[in-house]
């Protein structure tokens, strides 16, 4: 199977024409694309309207000096280091992303560390995000209560 990109429009365009295999699916958008869950096979990553690169950046800027998200494991790695090349928040989505992808190695396989350092403060989103996960996929598996289908979950940048 050749992997295909779709953008949110494409995905939502997709829904609103009811395509049956598409319609036993769960996407999952990055809370920059949708403020809200607009139909039962959708979900919205916290993220307050912001990309997840943008709202860590800004996450990890609002820790006190003090915090202890470096912590021992990482040696001498802290807000000083993070933010040494951007010292004020970028305007541009790309130097968003350039400075993602040159802190990821500090935060251990797949941002692990800099996810449950984020989560720790956000626990009430967290559990908003769960309870809407949680229906979309009872959502979903209830239509395929009647047939032996593979449910299929897409994160959409």
């Amino acid at each position: 199977m050749k992997k295909i990109q779709f953008g949110a429009s494409n995905l939502l365009e997709l829904s609103r024409k009811k395509v049956p295999k598409f319609c036993n699916s769960i996407i999952i958008f990055y809370g920059n694309q949708l403020r809200r869950r607009i139909s039962k096979i959708f979900c919205v990553l916290p993220g307050n309207g912001l990309s997840s690169k943008k709202m860590f950046f800004r996450f990890l800027k609002s820790l006190p000096d003090e915090d202890k998200f470096g912590g021992q494991a990482l040696g001498t790695y802290n807000k000083q280091i993070c933010f040494e090349n951007y010292s004020s928040e970028p305007i541009f989505r790309d130097y968003f992303k350039k400075w993602f992808n040159s802190q990821e190695l500090y935060w251990e396989n797949n941002c692990n560390r800099l996810i449950k350092r984020w989560i720790k403060d956000h626990a009430e989103l967290v559990k908003i995000f769960q309870k809407d996960f949680k229906d979309v996929f009872g959502h979903v598996q209830k239509k395929l209560s009647n047939s032996c289908c593979i449910v299929s979950v897409t994160i959409t940048m």
